[in-house]
């Protein structure tokens, strides 16, 4: 029934979009898009600084919020014994906190700029993962600690993510659908690789979930930080 319903879930939007979606593009561009051009399309995007630091931030912190979903059912449900419905509260809690992140990071970007929200979600991923890493480190090893943490991360995910992926479409505004089908692209690739080592590195702990979100929160946030040498999009 989860192929089912992902199936339906995929042809509602498309025909949404085939019938009633209409063209946004004012202008074509001359070259078309083919399978040899794509390298050149998309090592000309990669060309610019700033879109390429907004890419690493979003592709960070997908690969923190990818571990979480790869190994949270085997960390809270095969290391700490929760259960089923104890597991699908405890994912929807951290749902809800990225749910909140979104909400409070479109009051923050009118506050604060685009750049500047970047920089407060990343310090909230790092925030949520070294957390992680230092309560199971003093010997606080327990699901409350990881889930309340973990918290922290997702609702850095919700103001980061939205923020750096809009960040980086505003380098390229007559390209925004290449630049987007590259970010996608190397977000979900990189996601899948490091969900892939965490389920690997498993070792029935929360270790390897731990050091994967401090490590992609402390670079996302590093990144964030450097970015304030390369003029920012507002």
């Amino acid at each position: 029934w989860t192929f089912y319903s992902q199936t339906l879930l995929c042809l509602v939007p498309l025909l949404m979009v085939y019938f009633a979606l209409p063209e946004t593009l004012r202008a074509r561009r001359p070259e078309r898009l083919t399978l040899a051009s794509m390298p050149r399309i998309y090592s000309g995007l990669m060309s610019e600084p700033a879109y390429r630091n907004y890419v690493a931030i979003v592709t960070l912190t997908y690969a923190g919020l990818f571990s979480f979903i790869s190994a949270s059912s085997f960390v809270l449900q095969g290391v700490y014994g929760w259960s089923e419905v104890a597991f699908g509260l405890a994912f929807g809690i951290c749902s809800v906190s990225y749910i909140s992140g979104t909400f409070a990071g479109t009051r923050l970007v009118k506050l604060i700029g685009l750049a500047a929200s970047v920089r407060f979600g990343a310090a909230l991923l790092a925030t949520g993962g070294v957390a992680m890493v230092a309560l199971m480190s003093i010997g606080l090893d327990n699901p409350f600690a990881l889930v309340a943490t973990m918290m922290i991360y997702m609702v850095g995910v919700g103001i980061a993510l939205p923020h750096s992926v809009a960040a980086a479409l505003t380098f390229y505004p007559d390209r925004a659908g290449a630049a987007s089908s590259l970010l996608g692209f190397v977000q979900m690739s990189f996601g899948a690789i490091v969900g892939i080592i965490v389920g690997h590195a498993f070792n029935n702990s929360a270790w390897p979930l731990a050091i994967a979100l401090a490590s992609a929160g402390l670079l996302a946030f590093l990144i964030s930080i450097l970015r304030r040498r390369i003029a920012d999009p507002e």
